[in-house]
Order: structure tokens, then sequence, then C-alpha cells
């Protein structure tokens, strides 16, 4: 198993086989002459830690599951070929279609310049990337949104929240056959599976790995480690099948299959767990080295945005967003597909000020947002959320595995906004402004409590914070260097709090 290059200088205490122990991060968070201090979780070079562990394995998150660099395709066609202007007044937008049609492959360039664009932008092919020559000067111009925003997909580039487009989109299609059950039992941890039949699975392939929340809601109930369940609002959600999750063969033997990576929740037969094949129309596209910039319009407030969504990635896969700057949106980057990067993104307000709604004061409803059950081990990295928004980095709707890592943000609102997301990580959080609870929004309803095993690891802030939740509320949560957060450890195996306060004391 691979280890991420991007996370292992944050992450080295929660990965597997760093074989070098955790002098990067150590060297980080020690006292003056004190040397090196070890999580509980983890020891010096791992031996406290296995794979059924509460400290889930992160090492897989983002583009390519972290073995490779980013590409860098070469530019192939420039808007200007396809007659866009960039004057700031032309509308470009069909001279942006064009040449998204046109181009099969390679980098799109943007040069220099301020593009009127009034409908939404999309990468619906393999390869492609949209490059601005400048991230600072190559501006993409949302027009300002007209029309009854109080009817579904009525204005550009979609009035209703949650339902709608993004200004810019990397979509594509996932398909999937079934090929198999699984006929024994599994639990967390494992990586041996034991199928109905292995024709058509081979060392190397991904599949998908499906189960169904029964009428009984168990698995509802096991993503909360049982101490909370789904809702009833939610216990069918994508009729019922809540898990989806993707992973990559390593051995075919006899009638079983050992995967490259441990199951992140139990595999039970109650939930019809079923083994498909996996297939992308949309792999290795991107949008970098540019500015969207919204109109500037007065954020309408929690739940009544006006559409103004930056980008959105949606079933597609080991893509990426680098080095863009979104300003003035209601909603920056959704992301609802697996193994993506986002790098380098700065959000921020220019012409919005923050309005009071749903008892913060923000400029935007989300900041970054991945939610899904294929929403699965993506990367947002070294990137600055300036302004605030009513959930700034969000994870929702059995999402799993995604890291937060490296970021700048004005406020924490570390959002687990219900349905059952789990096992994800924010790590190496520096934040400007701790006024609020941390987990301030987002899922605190009394029917429903937040995600199982979140981690957040070396997180600091001026002032003091506290989390905002009970322990029931947060089942399984992991905190190690967290500013102001006394020392707390259950039995590691438990679904209680497990609280370790940095630099200080191995006890």
């Amino acid at each position: 198993m691979k280890v991420s290059r991007q996370l292992a200088a944050t992450l080295c205490l929660a990965m597997v086989l760093f074989s070098g122990g955790c002098s990067v991060y150590q060297s980080q968070r020690m006292e003056p002459g004190s040397g090196a201090r070890y999580s509980g979780l983890w020891g010096v070079a791992g031996e406290r830690w296995s794979e059924a562990s509460r400290l889930p394995d992160f090492s897989a998150a983002g583009y390519r599951s972290g073995g490779r660099e980013l590409p860098r395709p070469p530019v192939v066609a420039s808007v200007r070929d396809f007659g866009a202007k960039g004057d700031g007044t032309t509308d470009d937008t069909a001279a942006f279609e064009a040449a998204l049609v046109a181009v099969d492959a390679g980098a799109l360039l943007v040069p220099r310049g301020n593009y009127r664009i009034s409908r939404p932008l999309s990468i619906r092919r393999p390869g492609v990337v949209l490059r601005g020559e400048d991230a600072n000067a190559s501006v993409i111009m949302a027009a300002p949104i007209h029309g009854d925003c109080s009817v579904p997909n009525q204005g550009p580039p979609n009035c209703a929240p949650y339902q709608g487009a993004a200004m810019l989109e990397i979509e594509g299609t996932v398909g999937g056959n079934r090929l198999a059950t699984v006929v024994v039992a599994a639990s967390r941890g494992e990586r041996r599976l034991r199928l109905s039949s292995v024709a058509g699975i081979r060392a190397g392939q991904w599949i998908r790995l499906t189960m169904r929340n029964p009428a009984d809601n168990s698995l509802g109930c096991h993503l909360y480690l049982e101490r909370g369940c789904l809702n009833p609002e939610r216990r069918q959600w994508y009729s019922g099948r809540i898990v989806d999750w993707l992973v990559r063969v390593e051995s075919v033997a006899g009638d079983t299959v050992t995967l490259e990576r441990a199951l992140r929740l139990d595999v039970r037969m109650g939930w019809s767990p079923e083994i498909r094949s996996f297939s992308a129309s949309v792999e290795d596209s991107g949008i970098e080295n540019l500015s969207l910039r919204f109109s500037g319009e007065a954020y309408a407030g929690h739940n009544n945005e006006q559409g103004h969504y930056g980008i959105l990635i949606r079933d597609a896969y080991n893509c990426w967003v680098r080095d863009v700057t979104i300003i003035d949106a209601d909603r920056g980057v959704d992301i609802r597909g697996g193994y993506n990067t986002i790098s380098g993104l700065q959000l921020r307000a220019a012409l919005r000020t923050p309005q009071l709604t749903a008892k913060v004061f923000a400029t935007g409803h989300y900041g970054v947002s991945v939610a899904g059950p294929r929403s699965q081990d993506n990367l947002i990295e070294n990137s600055v959320v300036q302004t605030v928004f009513v959930h700034n980095l969000s994870v929702a709707s059995f999402a799993n595995g995604n890291v937060f890592s490296g970021i700048r943000s004005a406020v924490p609102h570390f959002d687990h906004h219900g349905a059952g997301a789990y096992e994800n990580l924010y790590t190496e959080i520096s934040l400007a402004d701790s006024g609020q609870d941390l987990f301030l929004s987002g899922g605190r309803r009394p029917d429903e409590p937040g995600g199982a095993r979140t981690t957040l690891w070396n997180v600091v802030f001026p002032g003091s914070a506290s989390l905002g939740r009970l322990p029931q509320d947060l089942p399984g949560l992991t905190l190690v260097g967290v500013d102001g957060m006394a020392a707390y450890r259950a039995d590691p195996t438990m679904p209680d709090w497990w609280v370790e306060s940095w630099p200080g004391a191995e006890t």
C-alpha cells in the first residue's frame, strides 16, 4: 500500500507503513528539548496501529490514490481560437462551449482577460483541462442571475439550491455490472471477501462493494457505531444503497478476493453486499490556474441561495482543481466523485459583505462540500478559505475517507451534514478565528449524530474553542494535537472519544 506523497508530511502518524516513523510531524509539535512525542494510537513506528484501528487509513486520498503527481498535459488549443474575446463585455459562453466540444484531450488555454459567461461550462471528456494563462488575470466572470429563482432550473446556472449545476463542471457517468455477491460476513479492518463467483475479477482491477440499508435500518445504525441511526428521512436515500465503495483488488485465490485496502465498515449478509465492476467516463480532467468571479450580489441567506455555484465535480474520478480562486460564491467547490485533488484553492469575498444567517455571519453557503456514497478519498489540500460560509468544510451523505489537509480557514465549521458521513480527516488546519464551536454548523439534529470516526489532527487557532458536541454526537471521534482540548483516552476499541493533547509527555 502506497503512502500519499502529498500527505506524508502531515499525516505520518496516521499512515500505514510509514517506515520512517513520524519525525516530520514531531518536529512541528514537540516541546523545546523534550524530544519527540508519539501518539498512543500509533506508537514510534506504527506498532500500536492495526487496520481495524479507530484511526483510519487515509493514505490513498487524492488523485490516483495519492501515488502520482498531478499531470500537466500540453496546450492543444485556446478559447481565442473559437472566438472568445475576454474583454469583459462580450458574452464568451458559446466560444467556450465550442472549444470544450472540439478538444478531445489536452489543455484548453484561457489567455489573460475577463471572459463573461452566462451558462455553465462542462468538461465531459477524459483528459481535458481548462487552464488559465495567469491565475489572477485569466478571469471567468459569471453573469448576474436573472429570472424567477423560485422555479427549479431557471436562471444561470440554476437558482434552486441543491439541485443545479455550477459555472464550471467536470461531469461524467459511472457504470458497473453486478459481478458477484459476498457470501461470508467480514469485519471492518479485514481485506478478504469470499464471493459467489470470481469470474471476471482479476488482480489490479477496480471494483465497487455496495451494500443496502434494510428495513430495520441496521446499516444506518452501524454507520454511527450503534450510538445513533439514520433518521427516517434518510434511511432509503440512494434507493437504500448507501454504501458504494471503490477499491482495487490485490489478488484472487479460489473464491476469495483480497483487497488492497481494509474494509471501512463491517460486511453483513443482511445488507445485500455485492461486488460490481467499475467504469468512469471522465478521468484525468482538471480546472486550473484561473479565477472565477461572481457578480457580488448580496448573499440571499441560508437555503435561499441564488445559484452562484463555483465548481462541481460529479461522477468523475482522478480529476483535479489546482490554483483556482473563486470570488463571491454561494458555493465554492462541490465534489461528488472519488480520488480527486483540490489544491491551491482560494475562496474569498470581494463585493459581498457577511449576512447574518443560520446564526453566523456568512457570505455563502458551502466553501468545500463532499457528499454522496461514491464521494470517497478526495484530497483538499494547501488551500485558503478567507471568507465565512455557513459550512466552510463539509462532508455529508455517506462520504468517507476524505481529507482536508493544510487549510487556512477564517472559522472552523467542520461540518458533518448528516446522513452518515464517516471516517473523514481534518489535519494541519489553521483557524484565524476560533470564536465558535468547531462543529457549529450542520448535523446538529437531535435525531441523528455526526459522522463516525471523524479525525482531527493538529488544529491550531487563537483563543479558545470547544467542540460544541457531546460524545454521543460524534461517535468514535479522535483528536490529536487540537489546541485547548484536554487529554482523554478511552478504550481505543470503543466508540467514545479519544483526545491527545500536544505537545506533551506520552502517558
